[in-house]
């Protein structure tokens, strides 16, 4: 069981095009991340160059919720300012709030 709460949100970037997912489920969720080239040493990528590997880098995604309703938000993009902008859109953003007194004892405690 998961101790703290999270907002599970996948960020793609290319030089081409940015893409998110956001993942939308009240239910204890676990995003496992894999990828084909994790763990291998600065030197193995360095003759992976070298040697001209046709394995092309990959990351898999697996979204494991408990129970419950699904909602994916997929965020074409194409822009990483444009998938921030389509989360925004889809969550809110945070007010801002001003402060009108300089630490004393009152604000303290707002």
């Amino acid at each position: 069981m998961a101790l703290y709460g999270a907002v599970p949100v996948l960020i793609s970037h290319s030089t081409d095009r940015t893409m998110g997912i956001f993942w939308l489920n009240a239910a204890e969720t676990w995003v496992d991340i894999s990828s084909n080239t994790a763990g291998r040493t600065m030197f193995g990528k360095i003759l992976d160059i070298v040697q001209v590997s046709s394995e092309a880098p990959q990351t898999d995604v697996r979204w494991i919720s408990e129970s419950g309703i699904i909602d994916i938000f997929i965020m074409l993009g194409p822009k990483p300012v444009d998938v921030f902008t389509q989360y925004a859109s889809l969550t809110g953003t945070q007010t801002h709030r001003k402060r009108k007194c300089h630490r004393t004892l009152h604000c303290m405690q707002c």
